[in-house]
């Protein structure tokens, strides 16, 4: 079976329902991310450049959104956090999350973002081994148990 074309690019406003969509896919079950919290999430994730999604076939078939943490930030300062990453079921196995987290880690941020940072459910092993095979490191637990991982920015040169 051949992959599906694809592509990735920064998000506009104009993609904002059908990452909401997605969103909506991924936080299911957790009601923290209220549709409201994941409208304003998603606004300022494209408002700063921050907001990434998989085209194939001129449908939308999986996003990033990152956001930018201060240096007050209790377990990730100065980093940019990895927010969230859903790739539709019938897209997935294709490379396109790999090739999301290439094109984030690879983009310009200001220079005083470090690090890249997520954190995952403990449950989601296979999360644990996605994030290590694209550069980053298991670094702890947050007070929730959640796994945290960071991988460090690669000085321009």
């Amino acid at each position: 079976m051949n992959a599906t074309h694809y592509s990735i690019r920064r998000a506009t406003t104009n993609d904002s329902h059908d990452i909401e969509s997605l969103h909506a896919l991924l936080y299911a079950d957790d009601p923290i991310h209220t549709e409201d919290v994941r409208t304003i999430a998603i606004a300022r994730a494209i408002e700063h450049g921050l907001a990434w999604v998989a085209v194939s076939d001129q449908h939308i078939v999986g996003y990033a959104l990152c956001e930018f943490l201060d240096v007050h930030h209790r377990y990730f300062p100065n980093s940019i956090f990895i927010d969230g990453l859903y790739i539709l079921e019938p897209h997935r196995k294709q490379g396109i999350a790999r090739h999301l987290i290439e094109r984030i880690v690879n983009a310009d941020y200001p220079a005083e973002y470090r690090s890249f940072s997520i954190t995952h459910d403990p449950d989601e092993t296979w999360l644990t081994s996605f994030y290590t095979s694209c550069g980053f490191t298991e670094i702890g637990k947050t007070d929730a148990g959640n796994i945290m991982m960071i991988k460090m920015r690669t000085p321009c040169s």
